[in-house]
């Protein structure tokens, strides 16, 4: 699924949740109507005015005080990368199950400016996982025909439903189509009734929303989260909204009359904290997870009902992640992120069980990661996951492991250009499971 992040590099790769999977920052008229503009304009200006914002507002920001991330999800593969295998700028994942056991992982397949990436589709593709997502094959073609957003895949009985946004200058239209055997879904889809306005925040009615995560309650409801892109009172001048909403209904085709509650973004605290990519939900077993991408974690919540969310737990920093419980047991997460030399990758990873905890925080080409649960320097490698490599390997970066209290502190720094755009996709790879932090 997906959608719509310097002293922060967070932000930039956190923006790759961006539908238009990281849009080159164009200087647009902070003064041009949202109106007057397509969504692929309004995702460019967003992105553009999120790095000015988050570097303005940088100081304020790590006041707040960065999240302590729980270490509990290990790298399990890169699944795809710009610039390889033909693809362009990827993006944006969603995952399922056939009834063999195939995985397959739908993306956006884009341009990128930033990364000199151009001459694609910007359609849907998807690669395919014959061992529980250890290694991938992209399949050949695209998905849908006129899907240009990123796309939400659900099973549904023997089959599989997506769900798009159709893109159109007079109004764009989520729709959604059904596969039988999820490699080709016909064109253009039936329209779904997703009421947008009924979507309130405290800066208005929304106008553009992120692209849609859906999942059955165990109620036998339908719950929905979108973040907000634009509203009726924003007009373009730097302001990062920071706000989903949860649209609860009783089908999973029509919700024209959703109730709808908003969540995000006033303040940076554990139950409110910002929106920065689309979030998704889950139904995993007798509960319906939700996942919140903020700046430096994503929080982690679950609920029965769609109405109550419980949990406030920190994990790893995640663009527009996306769930899957294989049947194997296997708990799997793929999410994306961006590096301005590389492109974007999506990485797979694994639910694991560890006693290690993460707090990253960037500060202008400098990202320091400190870690619990570890005082062995060796027991640490830092890999760009973009560029699959460990950052020894790259140039214009350096690491420092230095043994703190109860733990290590790893200092990474890296000059390299587009100054603020390289920071974003460097991990922790911890231990023998590869823990990411």
């Amino acid at each position: 699924m997906a959608g719509r992040g310097v002293q922060w590099a967070v932000a930039r790769g956190l923006l790759l949740g961006s539908c238009l999977c990281w849009p080159a920052y164009a200087e647009l008229s902070e003064h041009t109507a949202r109106d007057e503009l397509s969504r692929s304009q309004v995702q460019r200006q967003d992105a553009a005015q999120t790095v000015r914002r988050v570097a303005e507002q940088g100081d304020a920001l790590a006041q707040s005080g960065p999240k302590t991330a729980k270490g509990h999800w290990a790298l399990v593969s890169v699944a795809v990368r710009s610039k390889k295998k033909r693809l362009g700028n990827v993006a944006d994942p969603s995952l399922v199950q056939m009834a063999a056991g195939t995985i397959r992982l739908y993306f956006k397949n884009g341009n990128e400016a930033q990364a000199g990436i151009s001459g694609h589709d910007n359609l849907i593709h998807s690669a395919v996982s014959k061992n529980n997502g250890r290694t991938w094959k992209v399949e050949s073609g695209a998905r849908n025909s006129q899907w240009e957003s990123p796309i939400e895949v659900l099973s549904v009985g023997t089959g599989f439903r997506a769900f798009g946004w159709t893109l159109s200058g007079s109004g764009d239209q989520l729709t959604t189509s059904t596969s039988a055997d999820g490699l080709n879904f016909p064109a253009p889809g039936k329209t779904v009734e997703f009421k947008v306005s009924a979507c309130k925040t405290p800066k208005g009615r929304a106008k553009i929303l992120g692209d849609p995560a859906i999942a059955k309650l165990p109620t036998g409801r339908w719950v929905a989260v979108v973040q907000v892109s634009a509203t009726t009172t924003n007009d373009g001048g730097g302001r990062h909204l920071g706000y989903g909403c949860t649209y609860l209904s009783s089908s999973e085709t029509s919700w024209s009359a959703a109730k709808v509650k908003v969540f995000g973004a006033s303040s940076y605290g554990e139950k409110n904290q910002e929106v920065v990519t689309n979030p998704t939900v889950y139904r995993s077993g007798r509960v319906v997870e939700r996942w919140t991408p903020a700046m430096d974690t994503v929080l982690f919540e679950t609920s029965r009902n769609g109405k109550k969310w419980r949990g406030s737990t920190h994990y790893l920093r995640a663009s527009d992640p996306d769930r899957l419980d294989l049947k194997n047991g296997t708990k799997l997460l793929a999410f994306g992120n961006f590096d301005g030399r590389y492109g974007g990758a999506i990485i797979v990873a694994k639910k694991v069980s560890s006693e290690y905890e993460f707090t990253r925080q960037n500060s202008e080409d400098t990202l320091t990661i400190q870690i619990t649960g570890t005082e062995i320097p060796r027991d640490v490698k830092v890999w760009n996951l973009c560029a699959n490599k460990p950052a020894r390997r790259i140039a214009t970066a350096t690491v420092e492991t230095a043994t703190t209290s109860g733990g290590l502190t790893v200092t990474i720094r890296d000059s390299g250009e587009p100054e603020g755009l390289v920071l974003g996709c460097y991990y922790a790879l911890v231990g023998p499971l590869k823990v990411l932090g």
